[in-house]
């Protein structure tokens, strides 16, 4: 991950000359990023399409911005007329077809009929329409008034219908977007002075975008571990709360969170992933668009009971694992909890694999062996501890023993023989099996690099973390 904590947090909605939003900043990022279906609830004059309209403009998007109350079919897809040979229909194509749009806005989707709804449903979701896909669509945007069940202003909005569970259900964010009038006073001055200034071409939106997308797949696994445990203990507390997720909220909830927190860092917004967990919770629950008032006080209740279930702060395992910023110490502390599950002991195996060299990663798999079985693990995991030490048994079982090196590394292999030799006076545990390793990367990996000494030690090492000495007794005894 990029560290950015030190420098001044970047404000990407006041590139964009949007105001009184800074704590959406990494929502729009996290939602730009992962490219999933995002909904903005508000009042009337609140910017939401001002904020949707100008991130396709910074961007340089081919835009569609439809009135979903207003929207014909043929707007979308054009006028439908026979082709040549009078077999099927093909569409006449205008400004406003949805063909080549790379992204769509349907603004005042709560004021369309539920057919147009369902006409838009494939669209949203799927990307397709008539069940072809929309191969240039990227972003997929929409945005209502509060519906009429929801809040004390509902009157103020008797056209705006919720919308049906199913079309709600598929948009990944739903934000509430607060009124100016809650805005500090610099903020509001800020919005009369440059509310409507053009939007600079220097934007650095694209290469954020960019890179959020590059550090999603760097997020620590111990992270990851945190999140999945905090998101399968909502649904209890929520329930009892009267607060209802499907399998795929749940899913996407997750999915957020991980984008979430990959955006705030980028922004150099970073924050606790408590903190971050309750604003996902808040950005990604359908209700609202539902006319459902969410409970404030059960849904900070829900948060706080998941929170303490995926990781105390004093003294839970979890959040020690967290804490461990090197991927053989997690992995090697996820070796000593029963109640970690094959799949969470291969992500961190998968972790740790990946921040680990070539050399390294044999020193690895031969101390993981020795500590545990490989059925603990994946099936995936299992080929990759097999593999890694194929190549060594086959090594050590040849015939032939004569091998050949270049003139230019004698003095590597001098060093390799003094080590593996150490090794055997020394009276090394495995001294055979390591100094076989060591042979084995010099003469077969063509290895003339490393250090073999620091290897020796590194496998010491590890030999004390994962506790094989101790495992050892406990099987003489």
């Amino acid at each position: 991950m990029s560290n950015q904590a030190s420098t001044k947090p970047a404000r990407l909605l006041r590139q964009l000359h949007i105001y009184g939003l800074d704590e959406l900043d990494a929502m729009v990022l996290a939602a730009l990023a992962d490219a999933r279906p995002l909904l903005l609830i508000g009042r009337h004059g609140t910017a939401k399409s001002a904020l949707l309209n100008r991130l396709s403009e910074a961007l340089g998007l081919e835009h569609r911005h439809y009135n979903a109350s207003l929207i014909s079919f043929d707007d979308l897809l054009g006028f439908p007329v026979p082709d040549a040979a009078g077999e099927q229909l093909q569409y006449l194509q205008t400004p406003a077809s949805i063909w080549a749009a790379e992204s769509v806005f349907f603004d005042e989707i709560s004021r369309c009929r539920p057919e147009t709804q369902n006409k838009l449903f494939s669209m949203i979701h799927e990307r397709r329409v008539l069940g072809v896909k929309l191969e240039k669509l990227r972003y997929c945007w929409s945005a209502m008034n509060p519906p009429v069940q929801w809040g004390d202003e509902a009157d103020h909005y008797a056209g705006s219908l919720p919308l049906e569970a199913p079309l709600a259900d598929r948009f990944a964010w739903i934000v509430s977007i607060p009124d100016f009038t809650s805005f500090p006073e610099e903020e509001c001055e800020r919005m009369l002075l440059h509310g409507d200034a053009p939007i600079r071409t220097d934007h650095r939106l694209e290469p954020m975008i960019r890179q959020a997308r590059a550090e999603s797949a760097q997020l620590p696994a111990a992270d990851r571990l945190w999140m999945q445990r905090w998101a399968q203990s909502l649904v209890g507390p929520l329930a009892e709360a009267g607060i209802y997720l499907s399998g795929r909220r749940l899913v996407l909830l997750l999915r957020n969170l991980e984008s979430l927190t990959v955006a705030s860092r980028v922004l150099g917004q970073e924050q606790p992933l408590e903190s971050l967990a309750l604003q996902t919770l808040r950005w990604s629950l359908p209700h609202p668009a539902q006319g459902q008032e969410i409970p404030a006080h059960g849904l900070l209740a829900a948060h706080q009971e998941a929170v303490q279930c995926a990781g105390n702060p004093q003294m839970d395992f979890w959040q020690k694992l967290r804490r461990e910023k090197d991927p053989v110490c997690r992995l090697a502390l996820a070796l000593r909890e029963p109640q970690i599950t094959r799949l969470q002991r291969s992500q961190l195996f998968s972790d740790a694999w990946e921040k680990t060299s070539e050399e390294e990663r044999f020193i690895l798999v031969r101390n993981l062996l020795m500590a545990v079985s490989p059925e603990a693990f994946t099936t995936t995991v299992q080929e990759i501890l097999a593999e890694t030490l194929s190549g060594v048994l086959a090594f050590c079982v040849r015939k032939d023993r004569t091998f050949e090196y270049q003139w230019g590394n004698g003095r590597q292999w001098s060093r390799l023989r003094q080590t593996v030799t150490a090794l055997e006076q020394n009276g090394h545990p495995e001294a055979e099996q390591l100094g076989n390793i060591l042979l084995y990367l010099f003469l077969k990996k063509r290895r003339t690099r490393f250090d073999p000494e620091q290897l020796v030690m590194l496998d010491l090492n590890w030999r004390v973390l994962f506790r094989i000495d101790e495992q050892e007794r406990e099987v003489a005894e």
